[in-house]
């Protein structure tokens, strides 16, 4: 156990590197840089996938509302000529708004999805500009 000095002395000791000890700074420091490098990438990554799914997504809304309305001429007809009730038509049209509802969800939750993974990005970005800065000063201290 230490006294209250001897804690003092140990802790100044510690927290303050020798002026010889920047190498193993600049190499955690560069470590720390290759760590936020490859947080980056995968964020970027992220970004990229998310659109793909965007897109995938609304492809198949696509697909789904063109079956919707090229049923919708011929629904219309067998309800002219009685072979269909004319409110049966309704759930057609009730899918087709909801189809375009669909195609709105996605185009948000894709913006809210970008913007949260965008934020991570600009924090990690910071971070990383950050420890560059940090090691470009220890390597002119260390000259």
């Amino acid at each position: 156990m230490y006294t209250h000095t001897e804690y003092l002395e140990v802790a100044a000791k510690v927290d303050e590197p020798a002026a010889t000890d920047f190498g193993g700074l600049e190499e955690l420091l560069h470590l720390r840089s290759q760590v936020l490098e490859t947080k980056l990438k995968v964020l970027a990554a992220e970004v990229l996938e998310r659109f793909q799914l965007r897109d995938q997504n609304l492809e198949l809304v696509d697909a789904q509302q063109e079956r919707v309305r090229a049923a919708m001429p011929h629904l219309v007809r067998q309800a002219r000529y009685h072979l269909r009730e004319a409110r049966d038509n309704a759930l057609f049209y009730q899918q087709s708004f909801q189809l375009e509802e669909e195609r709105r969800s996605q185009r948000i939750g894709c913006w809210q999805d970008v913007a949260r993974v965008m934020r991570d990005f600009l924090d990690v970005w910071e971070a990383h500009q950050q420890a560059t800065v940090r090691n470009r000063f220890l390597e002119h201290a260390g000259s």
